[in-house]
């Protein structure tokens, strides 16, 4: 008996298919993640390097960052998750842990994935903004900085490093569909202004507010 299905159809069922197939090899192909990066990616460097110079804690150090998951503050800055994490538990991995943290460098485990993102960095050096008149106002470890520290693992990775942005802009674009009603601008938590942001009234601290829903806030 001969076959309704016509050759079209039977070609889409095949990439399909092979679309499959090839999304859970590439998620099997991926053994670590090595990140790079600001706030959008830090998982804890910020506030140990702040914790350690200065004896003083960044706002990621308070709540109400790390509230909601984690249920303490772990230098993320955000009440729960990352998009790094998240990438991280859909590819099987442990949340990559930051660069600098407590015990000896040497004897820490980076087998499945390093972070180096600092909150606040920029991928420029301090010394272009001097040039054009712009101050940076806290401890700036740019990109330039990362890639240093990165270069002294360099000879113990032995795989690709990961990465997020493409997953982090199917977020922005699609924010009804994730659940972020109020916007990419405004920040649930933080000072005055209208985007609730304040470069001297941090988030947690005296005359800061925070939104009631978190869960509907990108920032």
């Amino acid at each position: 008996m001969a076959s309704n299905i016509s050759p079209l159809k039977n070609a889409f069922a095949c990439a399909v298919l092979f679309l499959l197939s090839a999304s859970k090899y590439a998620c099997g192909c991926y053994k670590s993640i090595i990140s790079f990066g600001d706030s959008l990616a830090d998982t804890g460097n910020l506030l140990y390097l702040e914790s350690t110079s200065s004896n003083e804690k960044p706002p990621s150090g308070f709540l109400p960052y790390g509230e909601t998951f984690f249920h303490h503050p772990t230098g993320r800055f955000s009440d729960g998750r990352l998009i790094i994490d998240f990438i991280a538990q859909d590819m099987g991995l442990p949340f990559v842990p930051p660069f600098h943290g407590e015990g000896n460098v040497s004897r820490r485990n980076y087998r499945k994935g390093v972070n180096f993102a600092v909150g606040g960095s920029t991928a420029l050096e301090d010394s272009f903004f001097a040039k054009i008149g712009v101050k940076i106002p806290y401890a700036n470890v740019s990109l330039a900085a990362q890639l240093s520290w990165f270069k002294e693992f360099l000879s113990t990775i032995c795989h690709k490093p990961s990465n997020y942005d493409n997953a982090a802009m199917s977020i922005y674009l699609s924010l009804d569909k994730y659940g972020f009603t109020k916007g990419t601008l405004t920040a649930c938590c933080g000072g005055e202004g209208p985007f609730n942001v304040s470069l001297t009234v941090h988030c947690g601290a005296s005359g800061s507010t925070t939104c009631e829903d978190p869960s509907k806030y990108v920032s």
